[in-house]
């Protein structure tokens, strides 16, 4: 009988802790998680081998997590790749506007919830699985 493969879940944050704290809860629930420390590692690990859904935070040296979601939703093949984005800016004028414009499916602010995260990772892979 053939393994059905996991869903692969990229997380991309400058901070080790969260991407650790994320990294846990999500394989938890069964998901493969990859982790990248920045922006420009997230384009890079996504173009390799593209994830099933993407979660950037905004706040990232080098690439923000804006940038990176311009540069996939740009690109033909991965501008399906459902994205969660979220912040530790927590009244930032302009976030879910902004980020809803650049095509992310939802928006969270740090620090996480773990029960509206997972509801956000459950319904954005959902959507993307109708794109």
């Amino acid at each position: 009988m053939e393994e059905q493969r996991k869903i692969r879940i990229l997380v991309a944050d400058d901070n080790a802790a969260v991407r650790e704290s994320l990294k846990f809860l999500l394989e938890e629930e069964g998901y493969e998680v990859q982790e990248a420390a920045d922006g420009r590692e997230a384009v890079t690990l996504s173009r390799a081998e593209a994830p099933d859904l993407m979660i950037l935070d905004i706040d990232m040296p080098d690439l923000d997590g804006y940038t990176v979601l311009l540069l996939m939703k740009a690109h033909p093949l991965y501008k399906d790749i459902p994205v969660i984005v979220f912040t530790g800016r927590y009244r930032e004028e302009g976030f879910r506007q902004h980020s809803e414009a650049l095509g992310a499916l939802y928006h969270l602010v740090k620090p996480l919830d773990r029960e509206r995260l997972l509801i956000a990772v459950t319904s954005a892979l959902s959507r993307g699985e109708k794109r």
